[in-house]
């Protein structure tokens, strides 16, 4: 049948896009150092475990980057969840502690400082 070729729709191509890798990372070990520079009444425990916490969970990112091994979705997802779940926790955590800081009274310069590393954190 001449003509049908042309009225043929064309195969669906799936295009994967990615991020890249290093980027996600820069971003999280960003937070973690901001995390650092907060005071340590603002956050749970000592400042620098959120920081080692998401070290640890980038470790096999990290590693899955550098040898381009093929991993299961799932796994990688549980990784992305693990290191949001985290960051976000102590986050939480500290701006809860942050507004019981406001609550009780304390220092203008503390609270400024503490603030502007809690705002850039998000």
């Amino acid at each position: 049948m001449p003509g049908t070729a042309d009225n043929e729709a064309a195969p669906y191509k799936h295009t994967v896009i990615s991020n890249p890798l290093w980027a996600v990372i820069i971003g999280i070990l960003a937070i973690g150092f901001l995390y650092l520079a907060l005071p340590e009444s603002l956050t749970f425990g000592p400042n620098w475990l959120l920081l080692a916490i998401e070290a640890v969970l980038l470790i096999p990112l990290i590693f899955i980057g550098i040898t381009h091994r093929p991993i299961p979705h799932i796994t990688l997802r549980f990784f992305a969840f693990a290191v949001l779940a985290v960051v976000t926790l102590g986050l939480a955590v500290s701006i809860v502690l942050l507004v019981n800081t406001v609550i009780n009274g304390s220092t203008t310069r503390k609270l400024f400082t503490s603030f502007s590393c809690t705002a850039l954190d998000h």
